[in-house]
């Protein structure tokens, strides 16, 4: 890079063309060619200079390609399509084990802890879906009917056979259904776990004042916001509350007062995300007697298998 051809350079390359001997050569004309190339005045100015320039502005355009990358706000259609086609979609997902505590305070009427119970599931997934099996109840091994009844739901699971269905009423999928009861808004860039997202806010739209049962009529009235992780499109973390209370027969069965969520997910690997942490507290009432919980879910122990299980049979 600090190389500045000489005219002597130039004449070795001419000599060399035309091939004439060395030995032919004049003494002055040998004493120059054996000499070390000399530099003219300011050569290493011009080229460090020219060197300089050259630096400062690729590192420029490099530098502005990588701020367009990363403050190019992307489309709010595009951000929840994305997010709604990666539900449950990575089948490498079924390499993952980890464990779930769950602990449910229930608290009296000024929020004070009465009774806590908790339970430790170990959580597999087959064919992206989740199973969880019951191992411990507040910190003590199970029963062995209970033992015998979790064995029994496993073996079921990774036989392939369904789960018992939900009621279609109790039934809450991600879907671009379930997107079009909502208005949101494109918050802008945040940092969730040391990584980029996008926040989205969004409140439920005006028009859905009529419910055809009770699980829509919750999600009619839920508002928050909800982050997508700028990398692999996926839902990172979720936020939200009930902005109104809701009377199940109106009133006469009970009331749901307040609901409060938060919920995290973090990347185990590139496209699978697993469940982090949940927080949910629900303030209320079944019949006549008040319901107050908070519920917390943590997960522990993620490893990976070295191999991927493979596909249920009736899949």
């Amino acid at each position: 890079m600090d190389f500045v051809p000489h005219q002597h350079f130039f004449q070795e390359r001419e000599l060399l063309a035309r091939h004439v001997p060395f030995e032919s050569l004049t003494p002055r004309r040998k004493t120059a060619l054996q000499t070390p190339h000399s530099r003219r005045p300011g050569a290493d100015i011009l080229l460090h200079g020219s060197l300089f320039l050259l630096a400062a502005f690729m590192f420029l355009e490099i530098q502005t390609l990588h701020a367009s990358g990363t403050n190019q706000t992307p489309e709010l259609h595009t951000l929840l399509t994305n997010a709604i086609e990666r539900v449950g979609k990575s089948a490498r997902i079924d390499a993952w084990l980890f464990t779930r505590v769950r602990a449910i305070d229930e608290l009296n009427r000024n929020g004070k802890v009465e009774s806590t119970r908790e339970e430790t599931h170990f959580i597999r997934h087959r064919n992206s879906k989740a199973f969880e099996r019951l191992q411990l109840k507040n910190g003590k091994p199970l029963s062995a009917t209970e033992e015998k009844r979790e064995a029994k739901k496993e073996h079921e699971f990774l036989a392939g056979k369904p789960p018992p269905e939900k009621p279609r009423d109790r039934k809450v999928e991600f879907t671009e259904d379930l997107l079009q009861r909502f208005d949101f808004v494109l918050a802008g860039p945040e940092i969730v776990n040391s990584r980029p997202a996008w926040r989205i806010n969004f409140r439920p739209k005006s028009s859905s004042a009529s419910f055809a049962n009770l699980t829509q009529e919750v999600l009619g009235k839920l508002e928050g916001s909800l982050w997508i992780d700028g990398t692999d499109y996926q839902l990172s973390r979720i936020s939200l509350n009930l902005q109104s209370s809701v009377k199940v027969l109106a009133g006469i069965i009970g009331v749901l007062e307040s609901l409060t969520l938060n919920h995290e997910r973090h990347r185990a690997e590139p496209g699978v995300w697993l469940p982090d942490k949940t927080d949910l507290r629900i303030v209320g009432r079944k019949l006549f007697s008040p319901v107050r919980l908070h519920i917390r879910e943590n997960g522990k122990g993620y490893h990976k298998l070295l191999t991927i299980p493979a596909p249920s049979p009736t899949e």
